[in-house]
């Protein structure tokens, strides 16, 4: 029904992080000797299971050497707390995915020892790093570009002793320490292509015709990002078909001694824009039909009637 194979490696890849932390720890014992704890995937019974094969510590055969750490997925929830919007998109070069898949994932660490000093001194160079949470970064599978913090918290420490027959026999201290991690699961890649123009139109906050549009293209379309190309830009001006209200300066302060006539055109001195006056009061004039942008302090002059006076406020569109 889905169809179609993908593989992120999102499990693999967060299960070898995961087991990074703590392949570096040492045991130092009496005389100043120091031992490297092995560690490995798999589940703690398993190497109970080796270590009975041989109870005998008198005996030549060695069986599989304490102090030692396993760890393993014991399971995985859906995290219904990190979930997203699904029609999320994520682009990372020509490739698109829709947002992840938020999961759980529950993890156990096994410390394995025969005696108490070892195990102590494992535990010690863990716990103090989770209070009660590690975060560790890791890269998305599908991209070596995307990065994600993973957090990691410790939920809880459980000891237990596996021995049973004489004092000779062998016995393993084991602390199980488990983890909740919060992992990403991502569907099927899926191409998109280069953006090679762009339209960016302006607005006005009160006039929706806006008023300017800014244009950025890639000359020729069918160039890529290894061949000649060039970028083309350009910026031009709409016409504004709204209303205008222009308060202007007093006749005495800005004005030539004549009055502007109702149906007259007006020109801006400085913008160059026109208007076709509809209404006129004292000092203000409403203006239809509008090409460009009247500017502060501008003179606007009448095409018929001659008249001359200045802007004193920025126009009102409505």
């Amino acid at each position: 029904m889905f169809g179609g194979h993908f593989y992120h490696g999102t499990i693999r890849r967060f299960v070898s992080v995961f087991g990074s932390l703590f392949n570096d720890i040492r045991v130092i014992r009496t005389g100043g000797s120091s031992l490297r704890v092995p560690l490995a995937y798999g589940p703690k019974d398993k190497f109970l299971a080796r270590i009975d094969e041989q109870t005998d510590l008198e005996a030549p055969k060695v069986a599989i050497k304490l102090p030692r750490m396993s760890f393993e997925i014991l399971n995985i929830s859906y995290d219904t707390q990190s979930k997203l919007n699904r029609n999320n998109r994520i682009l990372s070069n020509e490739s698109m995915f829709y947002t992840y898949a938020p999961y759980n994932i529950s993890l156990s660490l096994s410390i394995m020892a025969k005696n108490q000093d070892d195990a102590l001194q494992i535990l010690e160079q863990i716990v103090p790093y989770f209070q009660p949470e590690y975060t560790i970064t890791v890269k998305e599978g599908f991209s070596d570009l995307v990065k994600t913090d993973c957090p990691i918290t410790l939920s809880s420490i459980d000891m237990s002793e596996d021995y049973e027959g004489d004092f000779m026999s062998r016995r393993a201290i084991i602390y199980t320490l488990s983890f909740d991690a919060k992992v990403r699961f991502y569907g099927p890649e899926r191409k998109t292509g280069v953006i090679k123009k762009a339209i960016v139109n302006t607005l006005d906050t009160i006039n929706p015709n806006g008023y300017e549009t800014q244009s950025v293209a890639v000359i020729p379309k069918t160039s890529n990002a290894e061949g000649n190309y060039e970028i083309e830009e350009s910026i031009s001006f709409f016409g504004l078909t709204g209303r205008a209200v222009l308060e202007l300066y007093s006749a005495e302060q800005s004005g030539n001694g004549i009055s502007f006539i109702k149906g007259e055109t007006l020109t801006g001195a400085n913008s160059g824009a026109t208007g076709y006056v509809i209404k006129i009061e004292e000092n203000v004039i409403t203006v239809v039909d509008i090409a460009g942008l009247f500017e502060l302090n501008e003179s606007i002059v009448g095409a018929t009637s001659g008249a001359q006076r200045m802007i004193s406020t920025p126009s009102h569109f409505y």
